[in-house]
């Protein structure tokens, strides 16, 4: 809900002025009030802003290892949550996906002076050679990039190379 400065301090019990502080402080709205507007306040938005800035406050009365510990234990979750969720996946895992799809990649770039040589001899028209390279490169990419996906999606990569 968007309100005015003057609803928003109604609604959380304070003055207009301490609602400007905010303002200047940082609390997200959708206009400050500034050269002569009226500010515009996102309820939800600047709720969230105090609560947090309240936390906030509330931590500084911890040890600095205490609120690192804190922190840490709270990203921990977050990571953990987040790979239990599939939004993240193992550095390992990452690298060995890559590994395998640029064998790919570099496989089939070898293979392509063997598979065109006697091809690309026979034609004299740069605009043909250029698209048959073309051709043949965007299939090897390709090949590297199903490769990539069917390991992501933890399938078995289809092999052989088409033309």
């Amino acid at each position: 809900m968007i309100v005015s400065q003057t609803e928003f301090a109604e609604l959380v019990g304070y003055s207009p002025r301490q609602v400007l502080n905010w303002i200047k402080a940082g609390m997200p709205c959708e206009s400050s009030g500034r050269q002569g507007r009226k500010a515009k306040i996102d309820t939800a938005k600047a709720i969230r802003w105090l609560l947090s800035r309240k936390a906030e406050k509330q931590e500084t009365g911890l040890s600095k290892d205490r609120q690192r510990l804190l922190k840490a234990q709270a990203r921990r979750i977050e990571l953990e949550t987040a790979e239990r969720e599939g939004a993240l996946i193992e550095f390992e895992v990452v690298q060995q996906i890559m590994r395998e799809s640029m064998q790919i990649v570099a496989a089939g770039m070898d293979s392509l002076p063997g598979r065109l040589a006697s091809q690309l001899a026979t034609m004299t028209e740069p605009g043909e050679i250029r698209a048959l390279l073309l051709r043949e490169l965007r299939n090897v990419r390709r090949q590297g990039a199903d490769q990539m996906e069917a390991l992501a999606g933890g399938t078995e990569p289809q092999t052989g190379t088409g033309g």
